[in-house]
């Protein structure tokens, strides 16, 4: 979808905006919520596992955030510092920065997760600035908090 059809297809108003996630910004297996809703106070992304397939493995250390993942749909496999847990749809988990964190859907179905990012050790209503992210979409470098329930 094309940035001004976007922009037609989200309910945009002085102060909030409504949008389907078939209207989000897409990248790859990647929605982006945060871009596509203008989110400045926390990061929000959404993304779609293939069978066999899993997000890069990675830790928040370099931006000091905290991860929270919400599985929406599937029973992908949320791997915590090389140990395998258990997610099936409905699963929250909340990942400090230190640890690192993949999730692998193992069976045949698409898994649909929703990682959150909110900073680890700032304020809720304070932001950071977004840095690059290795093999995973990085929305963009404004200033922002990304990433992560």
């Amino acid at each position: 979808m094309q940035e001004t059809e976007r922009a037609a297809a989200a309910d945009q108003r002085a102060g909030y905006v409504i949008t389907h996630r078939d209207e989000l910004e897409r990248t790859g297996s990647w929605s982006l919520v945060r871009r596509s809703l203008d989110c400045k106070a926390f990061g929000l992304n959404l993304v779609e596992i293939p069978a066999g397939q899993s997000i890069p493995e990675h830790d928040e250390t370099g931006r000091d955030q905290e991860e929270v993942f919400f599985v929406i749909s599937g029973s992908p496999t949320l791997v915590i510092d090389g140990e395998d847990h258990a997610a099936p749809a409905g699963t929250f988990a909340r990942i400090d920065p230190e640890h690192r964190r993949t999730v692998r859907n193992d069976v045949e179905v698409v898994a649909c997760a929703d990682p959150v990012e909110q900073p680890f050790m700032l304020g809720r209503h304070q932001l950071a600035v977004a840095s690059e992210q290795t093999g995973r979409p990085d929305v963009d470098d404004r200033v922002v908090e990304r990433s992560r329930p």
